[in-house]
């Protein structure tokens, strides 16, 4: 009988008492980059002062969102000139470095071969 009542007490607090969260929502209000892939050869492109760099560390950080959808907005014009396909904004550190593997990854370039791509005309983040 005592399970029965101890059973019948918790159902009612979870059904009718849902537990309340105190914690405030986590704003994420990273700089972000803009980058791409350029149609012609693949290669991963970064937005700089209207127009696109090949490595990651010479792009444009935008550190104010409004700035970044106007990058964004203006980039468009390079997908309907058939120049780079799919523009987006990622998330960076304040120094320039992405916060997410993906990014990383594709900043580096191929992951198959390390002699070819970026990091094979690079030394010690230089280019060569």
């Amino acid at each position: 009988m005592l399970f029965e009542n101890n059973y019948m007490i918790l159902m009612y607090s979870l059904a009718f008492a849902p537990a309340k969260c105190e914690l405030a929502p986590m704003a994420t209000t990273h700089p972000q980059m803009l980058t791409c892939n350029r149609l012609r050869d693949g290669d991963i492109l970064y937005w700089k002062d209207g127009d696109w760099v090949l490595f990651q560390k010479d792009g444009e950080i935008f550190t104010d969102p409004a700035a970044a959808e106007i990058a964004l907005a203006a980039a468009q014009k390079d997908v309907t000139g058939n120049r780079i396909v799919a523009p987006y904004l990622f998330d960076v550190m304040p120094d320039g470095r992405p916060v997410k593997e993906r990014e990383i990854i594709r900043a580096a370039g191929p992951t198959v071969q390390r002699h070819l791509g970026k990091q094979a005309r690079q030394t010690n983040g230089q280019t060569t």
